[in-house]
């Protein structure tokens, strides 16, 4: 029974690694590939290049998303093993709040674009913190400035920064 409590705790711990790190790893990406849209735009106009591009951010924004998910999930379960880590789920929460809605409202699109949507009147939000009232619906991107917002309410590089704390605690911690 022992070695199963172990290998439980042996579990959740790794696997809130392991997404943390996605978190960071799809975070770059999706970061880099806006760069080069940007640059497919600059010189010459490449269009096809642009539209490429776009689609890629497009999948990796939804990999984003899912590793967030999938990170805020595996740390819940790893501070009801280990009291210490308490704090990180909570301030995980508070750092990256919305990315179970933006989750749901993406994985059920298609529904939430034809009205269906369990959350429907969270579709649409103010985006960032621009005071212009920008409005994104949550499957949208809004870039301002340093700002990538999934949903134009998930910040990318908040999302990785923050994952990059925790991620190094759980290491210090193996």
């Amino acid at each position: 029974m022992e070695n199963e409590i172990s290998s439980e705790k042996f579990m959740a711990l790794s696997s809130s690694k392991q997404w943390l790190h996605a978190i960071m790893l799809q975070g770059q990406r999706l970061l880099e590939i806006h760069e080069k849209s940007n640059q497919a735009l600059e010189p010459y106009l490449d269009m096809k290049t642009f539209r490429e591009l776009l689609e890629e951010q497009r999948i990796e924004e939804y990999f984003f998303i899912i590793a967030v998910d999938k990170a805020g999930k595996w740390l819940k379960e790893t501070c009801n093993l280990y009291p210490q880590f308490k704090d990180y789920s909570t301030e995980f929460d508070n750092k990256v709040p919305l990315a179970k809605e933006i989750r749901d409202m993406c994985e059920h699109e298609i529904d939430y674009l034809k009205g269906k949507g369990r959350w429907q009147d969270k579709f649409i939000r103010n985006a960032g913190s621009n005071p212009r009232k920008i409005a994104a619906d949550a499957i949208s991107t809004i870039v301002n400035g340093n700002e990538y917002l999934i949903g134009g309410r998930l910040n990318v590089r908040q999302t990785i920064n923050h994952s990059f704390k925790i991620y190094r605690e759980i290491i210090n911690f193996f």
